[in-house]
């Protein structure tokens, strides 16, 4: 059956297929991307607005693989000059021709996004730092709102200008949530790959509040916060300590 084809010039040149992706699943579309590197070649299968999955080989490293950790490095390999993207639209079934591209099943942790295998003492510091992170976002959205500004929007704003980097974060991609000063994450990373992003989107929120309000007190207001949050829930938060100073933009302790 001859494949639906709905663009068949795109490059990596000049496309940003994060963004892309996002708008694409904005869009409803259901259809798959393929992308074609040097030595490398990936799918990315789009249902409407659900959460996409991905199949990526690595022909140098005789690899192939799928969900989040093959998603990430397709987003950093698609960010070099002269890639290929086409753009394949209609079911699944009919988008996948040749025996050699597998649709990831769907259903996986979640959507197939999460990665399908992780030391476990990995898993582990994950868990602990999940807890941390809502304890150190709780922080700062405290001292947000102090100041009369809607943590939640702007929380929102900035997890969607670092999506790119972060796909986990990306709000329009799924798999973190937060909620009633709980963090609920779906989708299996390294923890240090977990607290750079939390880090980024938080530091954000407050560069963009601070320069509205008396920046100093309010920077001071959300290394207090901060403060607090380590002396209340110390576990887990080691990875995010050398941190706290980013976020807040001044010495928290």
């Amino acid at each position: 059956m001859a494949e639906p084809l709905k663009f068949d010039s795109l490059n990596t040149s000049y496309v940003n297929l994060a963004a892309f992706i996002r708008h694409l699943r904005e869009s409803n579309f259901t259809g798959r991307l393929h992308v074609a590197l040097d030595q490398y070649e990936a799918d990315v299968f789009l249902y409407g607005k659900d959460a996409p999955s991905v199949w990526e080989n690595d022909h140098a490293a005789s690899r192939e693989s799928k969900g989040e950790a093959a998603m990430q490095r397709l987003l950093v390999r698609a960010r070099e000059p002269g890639g290929a993207i086409t753009v394949f639209e209609g079911s699944i079934s009919d988008t996948v021709s040749t025996p050699s591209v597998i649709e990831p099943e769907r259903g996986l942790e979640p959507e197939a996004w999460k990665s399908a295998a992780i030391a476990p003492e990995a898993e582990a510091d994950l868990s602990n730092l999940i807890a941390a992170s809502s304890a150190v976002i709780s922080a700062v959205e405290r001292a947000v709102e102090s100041a009369g500004v809607s943590f939640a929007e702007l929380f929102y704003l900035a997890r969607v200008d670092i999506g790119d980097d972060y796909p986990f974060l990306d709000p329009t991609v799924g798999g973190f949530e937060y909620t009633k000063s709980t963090v609920n994450l779906q989708t299996k990373l390294a923890p240090s790959t977990y607290v750079q992003g939390v880090t980024e989107s938080l530091k954000r929120v407050v560069n963009r509040v601070a320069p509205t309000k008396e920046e100093a007190s309010f920077r001071e207001r959300v290394a207090i916060e901060l403060a607090m949050a380590v002396r209340h829930l110390p576990d887990g938060l080691d990875l995010f300590m050398a941190q706290l100073d980013r976020i807040a933009g001044t010495r928290v302790i």
